[in-house]
């Protein structure tokens, strides 16, 4: 992904963040995650935030900023927080894991109670900093097994194995005997297909003929495609975060590839390049597929207040996890209660994505198939259920 966009949605960047937090004071908090202050105590709660707000990323950071700042603004309207008792601090990760560790010990400057990070690359080093502090840690990050890296980690945001679990499920469904994948180059897309998807294949008796992986400067998918068709797959699954599905799509078909499907990623394809994709299957939360009213209302908002952007997935999943966050600290603000023993408990919420689970201190949410329209628009797909 590019630079392009970032300056301009830093307007309402800017705005919007600011303006959930322009009144707040900044003050030395009581340490939440010490045994926390006496019930009633009015000084404020600090939360971190590292996202990547400059750099090739930056557009999941804008985002996410937003999507926090909108979140503690429903619990403030909710009275579930009172104006004020959280103060959040977004520092900027550069789109690089040595940012982001220099982002997080700028913040440890300042008394912190807990801390979001976006991506896996970024997060992935920063737990054994929350380690050593003894932070609350919640991972903005879809890599099915980092929770289990530290009992202080927390990912309150689906993970791929689910996803991975339901596109083998659709492969065997369709009679696929051998099924390829091309990949973002990820830890997190590395460990689903090991852990997940190739298990999950071989169960049913379907080969993993190919996998091809690619970086975020990929633009040339020829080769990688021509190599993928060699294999004869019955089936190919993409899988990126969003950016580059199209082009990806368009060598798939060149090369003579025509049954694919999609995950998540297609969640995080541009608008306008969404028509290109229209008709393939993906696997997504069953609350954006069946165009919930909360998904409606949250996305209406959120392009009202990004000047016309798009709702993404990071930016629904980002806004539960801050919710789940904010009502943990209140609670814990009332009853003394330590916001790691209460985050710890969390084995259910009821968020924009809809009714899930957390087991282990891991998010599972509802799926379903869908596919994208002439118009770019979600439609569900009949006769191909979700999880």
């Amino acid at each position: 992904m590019k630079e392009k966009g970032v300056t301009n949605h830093r307007l309402w960047l800017i705005v919007a963040f600011f303006g959930i937090i322009s009144s707040v004071i900044l003050t030395r908090s009581m340490s939440l995650r010490d045994g926390g202050p006496q019930p009633g105590s009015r000084k404020s709660v600090t939360v971190g935030a590292i996202l990547p707000l400059t750099g090739e990323l930056a557009s999941f950071g804008q985002g996410s900023s937003l999507a926090m700042a909108m979140a503690l603004e429903d619990l403030v309207a909710e009275k579930i927080l009172d104006s004020g008792e959280v103060h959040l601090t977004v520092e900027d990760s550069r789109s690089s894991a040595k940012d982001g560790v220099a982002a997080l010990r700028n913040l440890l400057q300042s008394r912190l109670d807990a801390v979001l990070a976006w991506s896996t690359f970024v997060s992935m080093p920063l737990i054994p900093i929350v380690t050593r502090e003894n932070i609350p840690f919640i991972p903005l990050s879809v890599h099915p097994t980092i929770q289990n890296l530290d009992e202080r980690v927390f990912r309150f945001y689906p993970g791929l194995e689910d996803e991975m679990f339901e596109i083998a499920n659709y492969a065997d469904r369709m009679g696929a005997k051998k099924v390829a994948i091309v990949f973002i180059n990820t830890p997190e897309l590395e460990v689903a297909i090991k852990n997940a998807l190739t298990p999950a294949l071989q169960e049913k008796g379907i080969s993993l003929v190919a996998m091809e992986p690619h970086t975020f400067s990929t633009t040339d998918f020829r080769s990688i495609m021509a190599n993928i068709a060699s294999k004869k797959p019955d089936l190919l699954i993409v899988e990126d975060f969003g950016p580059l599905l199209s082009a990806m799509v368009e060598a798939a078909r060149n090369a003579g590839l025509e049954n694919l499907v999609g995950g998540l990623g297609f969640m995080g394809a541009p608008e306008s390049a969404r028509s290109k994709l229209r008709g393939l299957p993906f696997v997504a939360p069953a609350a954006i597929v069946r165009n919930s009213s909360a998904f409606r209302k949250i996305a209406e908002r959120y392009k009202e207040r990004s000047s016309g952007a798009t709702v993404t997935y990071d930016v629904l999943f980002t806004y539960d996890a801050m919710t789940i966050l904010g009502r943990a600290i209140a609670e814990s603000r009332r009853s003394g209660a330590t916001l790691m023993s209460l985050l710890a408990r969390n084995e259910s919420f009821d968020g924009i994505v809809g009714r899930g689970g957390i087991n282990q201190r891991a998010m599972k949410i509802p799926t379903a198939w869908g596919q994208f329209d002439e118009a770019g628009q979600i439609s569900p797909l009949d006769g191909i259920q979700g999880g």
